[in-house]
């Protein structure tokens, strides 16, 4: 919240809340406040923490509609973290992308953001982009944020790229958001400058319209 202050314009700050005790009414009210005084403007869920702690939760479980309902009150979008980074990822991953396909039926109105690329960097180069998370962006309320740069090192990613366009001619670059995963993508795949202009230059087969997007 000091960050945004202090910074206009530069900073999208987001509320979270520890997911294993997401349905704790004191975890709801400090949610809320965090955005209606704090002035954050999503909420940031990640399923790891169910991996860490073993525990076997879905997330479209009953125990989590109060969260969503709250969601809806605050009119804020969702931000997923969905890699739960265990043993079998990619067993994980898509049984994830199944939730979140029956929770993005469930609440047509929230929108949300798969973040830190989408696939996981570990298994992208398994099994690409699944179907089924290409079903799931062409949903009206899901997006997803792309990190090319994280995933195909080789700078300015040809691979990556070729995955961008498949992906824009399949949902459309209105659903795409650009990322750099920083500041851990600063230190170890490329510069702040190269992240841009893997976009801006490299990109040939978007259009002008479809980069500023």
């Amino acid at each position: 919240a000091d960050a945004m202050k202090a910074n206009p314009g530069r900073f999208i700050g987001l509320g979270q809340i520890w997911e294993p005790e997401a349905d704790d009414p004191e975890r709801l009210e400090n949610l809320e406040r965090a955005i209606r005084e704090h002035g954050n403007k999503g909420l940031y869920f990640s399923v790891e923490p169910f991996s860490v702690l073993q525990q076997d939760v879905a997330i479209n479980d009953v125990k989590f509609d109060a969260l969503w309902d709250l969601v809806q009150q605050l009119e804020i979008p969702v931000f997923w973290f969905i890699d739960d980074r265990t043993v079998d990822r990619v067993a994980k991953f898509m049984r994830r992308v199944a939730e979140l396909e029956a929770w993005a039926q469930r609440y047509p109105d929230i929108q949300s953001v798969i973040t830190h690329g989408l696939v996981p960097a570990a298994i992208i180069h398994e099994i690409g982009i699944p179907d089924e998370a290409v079903c799931l962006l062409n949903r009206p309320n899901l997006y997803a944020e792309i990190l090319f740069p994280a995933k195909w090192p080789d700078y300015p990613y040809p691979h990556g790229q070729q995955q961008l366009r498949q992906l824009r001619d399949q949902v459309g670059a209105h659903k795409l958001l650009w990322g750099t995963d920083s500041p851990f993508g600063m230190s170890m795949w490329c510069t702040y400058r190269q992240a841009l202009d893997f976009i801006r230059w490299h990109c040939d087969f978007l259009s002008q319209d479809e980069k500023d997007l």
